[in-house]
């Protein structure tokens, strides 16, 4: 038979191949995906990645500073081996990609758009060179391990999955990978939610433990409540927040009946991790997402209207169940966050100054100091601003003071009976030690760690609001105003732990972190916005925002006729509930990298997408117009 011009043959395959010589895209695209280097990436950044835990010990090298504990090493299960994991992904990634380009495997298409985010990644470097503790930058800090080379990792995986994802094929199995990740996630979230970890069993001790610690009781501090394998419930609501909607969009659309089934059963096993991680946060990402959903399908929850009151049924019922099963715990949580009262502690302020310790109590001044007694005797003096004395009574049994003072009603002062040359001041139950007897003779306060530092009282965006969103309020008070000194570079990655006020000790007691550190400012974009400055948090927002209205102008359009459109609007949405989740939850390897390559394969299937949709307009201008033409001709006749 003779050949067709138009035609050619891939040499091994065995079978001719009708392609276009002209299309050269799409050849060197089939080419590649014939090899499948880019879905065995795929499937270890999404499948494998989230689900490492492995126990791993390291040394925090924090024990420098003051409000952090003399421990030499700390335990870790879900970071350290997610993050070497990923770094060896993304090596593999950015290998690929300057050899493909090198090769002209691929030419780089719509590149501007990345500018943006070379740009975030490019001012990530600069913040970790002229950052003041490089070497967490480098390798990655406390509770955290982002390290730069993991951010600049995400810069690298969002190109990467845009520049090889090609075929239709590709994207279907990304969708696969993520059904496959969610129904794991699904089994161990929905057991852990009924109180049978996985990881508390002798096989799960065996594939997480090294051999001389399995036969000990392991205990995880996330107590009863679903952490799946993310380390903290919070990231199950993130990851929710980014899974639930591509789920829920292609059990509706996807035409595969098995993997419509999956998807709803996996869905249905996220939603229950989600309900068990408590994660308030994660359900108003899917609620936003949702609503987006509600927007964007509108004429195809109109066409199919039995599907869309059925599903709405279901979510009414959902809801109920689990607002009764939580016993109204997320509706009291909405509640308690929504009403906002401003709250004034009588105790405002305490400084540890060079000759004095100076508490304000209800807008009053006290003053404590040692003084030292004709017989070399030391005594215990309160006096106010004006230098009075504050009148007092000694008990002789207790070494302590009760102030008679009816400003001061609620505090006493004594000597402490454990450490010589220290004092206390007791307010309200709370005994807050202090001490002069160091080199230079000033007063410091003995912190949870019995650890000499100083009191601080850092600025605050706001005051009184602290209880807001479970006392973020108070983190994100404190943290914002380190922003004046990031606008160009940032503190370097993994740095927020050095520079959080972590000796407010008074902030801390009263907001519940007393003897805690706080690792992470709760909020992501201030998390950017900090540790790699201002402009770096610009250029990401710009970079999903070119994304965001890309999409919105395209599915806002679509009929949703094709798979490309389809999972695109999923993958959108599921961004969406994500990056609304950001702002009470941090960046984490443990669910940034399945975000991360969602992004870039929702700008790789717009792309595909954005073609058909206007295909699909111009037909229904075209028939519009047939109908317009046949209407006015049938007028005619008659």
């Amino acid at each position: 038979m003779a050949k067709n011009k138009n035609e050619t043959y891939i040499k091994g395959t065995g079978q001719s191949n009708t392609i276009k010589k002209h299309d050269k895209n799409y050849n060197q695209s089939f080419i590649v995906s014939n090899k499948n280097y880019h879905l065995y990436v795929l499937f270890a950044t999404i499948c494998i990645l989230p689900l490492i835990v492995k126990y791993a010990t390291y040394e925090p090298k924090l024990s420098i500073f003051a409000w952090f504990p003399e421990a030499t090493y700390r335990e870790d299960f879900f970071l350290i081996y997610k993050q070497r994991f990923f770094l060896v992904i993304s090596g593999f990634m950015l290998i690929y990609i300057i050899f493909s380009l090198i090769s002209k495997r691929y030419k780089i298409k719509d590149s501007r758009i990345f500018i943006p985010i070379a740009t975030y990644g490019f001012l990530a470097i600069l913040s970790t060179l002229f950052s003041k503790y490089k070497s967490y930058s480098l390798t990655g800090s406390y509770e955290l391990f982002e390290s730069i080379f993991v951010l600049l990792g995400y810069c690298v995986a969002v190109y990467y999955v845009y520049l090889v994802l090609n075929e239709e094929r590709d994207f279907k199995y990304l969708y696969f990978f993520i059904v496959i990740l969610t129904l794991i996630m699904g089994i161990l979230g929905s057991f852990q939610f009924f109180g049978f970890d996985f990881f508390k069993s002798q096989l799960g001790k065996n594939l997480i433990l090294p051999i001389e610690l399995r036969n000990n009781e392991l205990t995880m501090t996330m107590g009863s409540i679903v952490y799946l394998t993310l380390y903290n419930p919070n990231y199950v609501g993130m990851m929710g927040a980014l899974l639930i909607p591509v789920l829920l969009i292609m059990t509706l659309m996807y035409r595969n009946l098995l993997w419509r089934i999956l998807s709803f059963i996996s869905m249905i096993g996220l939603v229950i991790s989600v309900i068990g991680s408590r994660s308030l946060t994660g359900f108003i990402g899917i609620s936003v997402a949702f609503l987006f959903i509600l927007i964007l399908l509108w004429r195809y929850l109109i066409k199919y209207y039995y599907i869309t009151i059925g599903v709405i049924v279901i979510l009414i019922i959902s809801l109920f169940c689990i607002n009764r099963v939580t016993n109204n715990y997320f509706i009291n949580k909405l509640n308690k966050s929504v009403n906002i009262t401003k709250l004034e502690p009588a105790l405002s302020r305490i400084e540890t100054n060079d000759d004095k310790v100076t508490v304000i109590y209800n807008g009053n001044q006290i003053n404590f100091a040692y003084a030292v007694n004709i017989d070399n005797t030391v005594d215990i003096v309160a006096f106010d601003e004006s230098y009075h004395n504050i009148e007092s009574i000694y008990d002789v049994n207790t070494f302590s003071y009760t102030i008679t003072d009816e400003r001061f009603e609620d505090i006493s002062y004594g000597f402490d009976e454990e450490y010589d040359g220290v004092f206390y001041v007791n307010i309200g139950g709370k005994k807050w030690r202090f001490t002069n007897f160091t080199e230079d003779r000033t007063y410091y306060y003995i912190n949870g760690f019995y650890k000499l530092d100083k009191m601080a009282n850092p600025p605050a965006a706001f005051r009184g609001y602290d209880a807001f969103a479970s006392h973020r309020g108070y983190i994100w008070s404190r943290s914002i105003p380190l922003l004046k000194n990031t606008l160009l570079l940032g503190t370097g990655p993994d740095t927020f732990t050095m520079f959080f006020p972590q000796n407010d000790y008074l902030g801390y007691y009263q907001n519940g972190y007393e003897n805690m550190i706080i690792t992470k400012p709760h909020n992501m974009y201030i998390q950017i916005g900090v540790q790699t400055g201002v402009l770096s948090l610009v250029a990401f927002i710009i970079f999903y925002l070119l994304y965001f209205v890309s999409s919105i102008k395209l599915y806002i359009r679509s009929r949703f006729t094709s798979f490309y459109s389809r999972l695109g609007l999923a993958i959108f949405v599921g961004t969406i509930g994500y990056m609304i989740s950001g702002l009470a939850y941090d960046s984490s390897i443990t669910t940034a990298p399945v975000f991360w390559v969602m992004l870039g394969s929702g700008i790789a299937i717009n792309s595909k997408a954005k073609p058909l949709i206007l295909q699909e307009i111009a037909e229904l201008k075209e028939r519009k117009a047939r109908n317009k033409e046949n209407i006015t001709n049938d007028t005619a006749i008659v």
